[in-house]
C-alpha cells in the first residue's frame, strides 16, 4: 500500500483508511512486485463481523480447539506474555541483530503464533 514502509506498525483504523485511500495501483502491472497482506487483514475483518466475535476468539474456538492446536493463538498486542515464544530479529544498520517489531495491532493479516507440534497435527 502506498504510504507504508516495510516494518511500519498500524491500527486497524489507520489500515482501513490506507486501504479507502487508495485509488491506482503502484506500479503498472508485470513491472513490479510488491506483497501485500491487504486481503488478509479484509477477510479477518469479514470474519468479525459475520461471527460477531473478535478474530482471536473466533479462531481459537473454531479453528485452533477442535484442530487441537493447543499452543496456537492469535497475537493482538505486544503486550501479552506468550511463554517459549522466539522473538524475531533482523539486521542491525549498525551491525548485528536488532529485535524485529510485528505489527500486531491489526488481526487476519498476521499474529499467529503455533508451534511445530501443533503444525504436524
Amino acid at each position: 500500500m502506498a504510504g507504508l514502509r516495510p516494518g511500519d506498525v498500524i491500527a486497524e483504523d489507520k489500515a482501513l483508511a490506507l486501504i479507502r485511500r487508495q485509488r491506482a495501483l503502484n506500479f503498472a502491472p508485470g513491472a513490479g512486485y510488491s506483497y501485500s497482506n491487504t486481503g488478509y487483514l479484509l477477510l479477518g475483518l469479514i470474519v468479525q463481523r459475520a461471527s460477531g466475535k473478535p478474530l482471536p476468539e473466533f479462531a481459537r474456538e473454531r479453528i485452533f480447539v477442535p484442530l487441537g492446536m493447543k499452543h496456537t493463538l492469535f497475537q493482538s498486542d505486544n503486550c501479552t506474555l506468550v511463554p517459549s515464544r522466539a522473538l524475531p530479529y533482523e539486521p542491525a544498520d549498525t551491525g548485528g541483530y536488532q529485535y524485529a517489531a510485528i505489527n500486531v495491532a491489526t488481526v487476519g493479516d498476521g499474529g499467529v503464533l503455533t508451534t511445530a507440534g501443533d503444525l504436524a497435527l
